[in-house]
């Protein structure tokens, strides 16, 4: 048996009991960034937020903040459903160019934001 388990005995096996679990509680946060992703997108797409200002609301108070946690594509998907709320066509674009600075180095979802701006500007 090793010197460390001989002096320490119980408290190095709970020590392994906690870092077990916090592995377990990280897996756990994880898919819940990836449930919570899953539900602002369906949320975003739906039609009654073809008006008003509540997907720019909820996207500057969560959304934004959150891009290094969620999957880029779905990020940018949820970024365009946005920008469908913005009367201002150059806002739209704007706030499109500025989510895109925040995907840098993820091609796929750049080229989704890219897309919209080009559809903003037809």
């Amino acid at each position: 048996m090793p010197l460390n388990t001989l002096l320490l005995g119980p408290r190095l096996i709970k020590s392994d009991r906690i870092i077990r679990r916090s592995k377990l509680v990280l897996r756990k946060i994880h898919r819940l960034w990836h449930q919570l992703t899953d539900l602002i997108l369906a949320y975003s797409n739906e039609k009654v937020f073809d008006e008003g200002t509540d997907l720019i609301d909820l996207y500057n108070s969560l959304v934004k903040d959150v891009v290094t946690r969620v999957n880029p594509l779905k990020y940018s998907l949820i970024t365009v459903n946005a920008s469908r709320q913005f009367t201002d066509l150059e806002e739209a674009i704007r706030f499109l160019e500025t989510a895109k600075g925040r995907l840098a180095g993820k091609q796929d979802a750049t080229f989704i934001c890219q897309i919209a701006q080009a559809e903003k500007k037809l």
